[in-house]
C-alpha cells in the first residue's frame, strides 16, 4: 500500500509542476505577442510599458500567488490564489482597456 500512496504523490507532484511549466509557457508565448496578447497576461500588460521595478514585484508576488496551491494545496492558498487571479484579471483588463 506504501508503494501504491508514493506513486500517487509522484503522480500529483509532476501534474504541479507541469502546471506550473504550462502557465509559464503560456505567459512567454502571450509576452511573444504584445500588444496584441490577451487580458491573461495581467500585470504583465504594465511591466511592458513602464519596466518599473514596482510593476515586476507586483507581477512576480501575484505570480507566485497564483501557483501557490500547485507548491503546497491548503484551504489559505486556494482562497489567496481565487483573489490573486481575481487582481490578475482585473490588471489585464484595467491594461488592456488603457491600451498599454
Amino acid at each position: 500500500m506504501g508503494h501504491v500512496a508514493k506513486a500517487q504523490q509522484l503522480g500529483l507532484w509532476a501534474l504541479r509542476v507541469a502546471s506550473i511549466v504550462a502557465f509559464g509557457a503560456y505567459l512567454a508565448w502571450d509576452w511573444s505577442r504584445l500588444p496584441q496578447s490577451s487580458i491573461l497576461l495581467g500585470p504583465f500588460w504594465f511591466t511592458y510599458r513602464s519596466h518599473e521595478i514596482e510593476s515586476w514585484a507586483i507581477a512576480g508576488v501575484l505570480f507566485f500567488v497564483l501557483i501557490s496551491p500547485a507548491l503546497k494545496l491548503s484551504t489559505f492558498t486556494v482562497c489567496a490564489s481565487v483573489v490573486a487571479l481575481t487582481l490578475w484579471l482585473f490588471a489585464g483588463v484595467a491594461a488592456w482597456s488603457a491600451g498599454c
